[in-house]
């Protein structure tokens, strides 16, 4: 090999070497430059999060995963990670620059190929390894007749003198090598380990808070428990503040639904109506007087502020819809009645005399005939039930959401409970030598309703303040 030869070569190695250095930089893409099949990486120190809002799990990092999307009508600038099923960012996806340089080298090879005259494609790798030795001692010392004998055990297979039946047997063990070594095992072994530790353990999604306001309104009742005295219980209306806090459980990557538990306060008001007709007789103390008292009907509405309590469990759907259900503990922090009688007669009927004397008021005329008070006042009125939710929400950009939907709730307990003895609710008190009859209107639901129970159901509109964000 000549002075020019050596030179030339040196150059070349030089030219290779800096060509790979430049290309062993990170590679970072946009948008554009991704197509479904591309294998990336996920940068560790910039991804705190996916689009969707979760924290990624550490094995996602340091490992090579295929692009299943590009873009989206959710994410229109999203790449969506085959493995991981989670949408990022372009441009915190990369490749390591010795993948690129691995990738690239070969390709720069075969373009050289037809250069170098058909020599193979490793001469200059190998040529630093035994020339630099060789040439300050023997280029100055050989030859033109001993370079045939000389570069045989120097470069075996490398020179250009070497007959071209030996190249087309060393070219194809050669050339493999170092794209088979350097890039094919690294990138087998990092896209293999990740797949085979998705089969054992599957990611998981985070869990996140969320609190929640919300109104609700709708049809409800004390379900009064009559007695044989009274008529059947209506229904009357309720209407609540809700202010609430959920937490669901993490879950895996490929689940839908998200599972939690429900609680928080709840504070509203709530009124129920009953009705009666009167026409009861009884005796006075001193069997003189005989009492007929009459009403076509007689009208009581009783309401109560309440506060409940819920805990329920929770399901909330990616696509929006939710649903709970569970216990709810309710109980009155105030109650009061209005009662109203309609055409009221009170007949007094003297037996001794054979005389009857009606609304009078010696002997009972009910002048007022609206009365007002509080009912149960030293009951405990406790209710234990089982409410339901169903409805949908609309994901807002925010990250936050806004729900709409119906709800249900029955009473399984009530603590109230009466003896209903069945007194009159038109009660007269009889008449002295000194002071006329007096008559005044009870409480229906102290003096004839057995029991209550309680039931409602509505609509409710509630905001959903989401923690992390769930949704951009």
């Amino acid at each position: 090999m000549n002075m020019k030869t050596i030179v030339k070569n040196s150059i070349a190695i030089l030219a290779l070497l800096t060509s790979s250095f430049a290309v062993a930089q990170d590679k970072t893409f946009t948008k554009e430059e991704l197509s479904v099949g591309d294998t990336v990486m996920i940068k560790k120190s910039e991804v705190t999060r996916y689009l969707t809002g979760e924290e990624p799990s550490t094995w996602v990092y340091g490992n090579r995963f295929a692009i299943q999307q590009v873009g989206g009508k959710r994410f229109p600038d999203g790449i969506l990670i085959k493995d991981i099923i989670s949408w990022i960012g372009a441009e915190f996806l990369y490749l390591p620059g010795d993948t690129v340089a691995a990738k690239t080298e070969p390709r720069k090879q075969q373009a050289e190929q037809p250069v170098a005259g058909g020599q193979p494609e490793q001469q200059p790798e190998q040529q630093p390894e035994q020339q630099p030795e060789q040439q300050p001692e023997q280029q100055p010392e050989q030859q033109p007749g001993q370079q045939p004998e000389q570069q045989p055990e120097q470069q075996p297979g490398q020179q250009p003198e070497q007959q071209p039946g030996q190249q087309p047997e060393q070219q194809p063990e050669q050339q493999p090598v170092e794209p088979q070594q350097t890039v094919e095992p690294a990138d087998t072994t990092a896209q293999t380990a990740p797949a085979e530790e998705e089969k054992q353990q599957e990611p998981k999604k985070p869990g996140f808070h969320r609190f929640s306001i919300g109104v609700r309104g709708g049809v409800a009742s004390l379900m009064h428990s009559k007695s044989d005295m009274m008529g059947n219980w209506k229904p009357g209306f309720d209407a609540l503040l809700d202010l609430q806090y959920a937490y669901y459980f993490p879950r895996k990557e490929s689940s839908k639904a998200a599972h939690g538990i429900l609680t928080g306060i709840s504070a509203g008001y709530s009124q129920s109506p009953i009705s009666a007709a009167i026409d009861t007789t009884y005796m006075s103390k001193d069997n003189k007087i005989q009492y007929t008292v009459k009403a076509d009907q007689l009208s009581q509405s009783d309401g109560q502020i309440q506060i409940e309590i819920p805990v329920m469990y929770s399901l909330l759907m990616d696509n929006g819809f939710f649903f709970n259900i569970g216990p709810k503990f309710m109980m009155p922090v105030f109650t009061h009645y209005t009662e109203t009688a309609t055409n009221a007669d009170i007949d007094a009927y003297f037996p001794e005399v054979n005389v009857h004397v009606r609304n009078q008021d010696a002997t009972g005329n009910l002048e007022d005939k609206t009365a007002t008070g509080s009912w149960g006042k030293n009951k405990l009125k406790i209710n234990v039930m089982l409410g339901a939710d169903l409805g949908y929400e609309w994901k807002l950009k925010s990250g936050n959401a806004l729900g709409l939907g119906v709800y249900a709730h029955y009473s399984l307990y009530n603590s109230f409970k009466n003896d209903a003895a069945g007194e009159n609710l038109i009660n007269v008190t009889e008449p002295t030598s000194s002071n006329p009859a007096s008559v005044g209107l009870l409480s229906a639901t102290d003096n004839y309703v057995k029991g209550m129970n309680y039931f409602d159901g509505g609509l409710k509109l509630i905001y959903h303040f989401n923690f992390p964000k769930q949704y951009k």
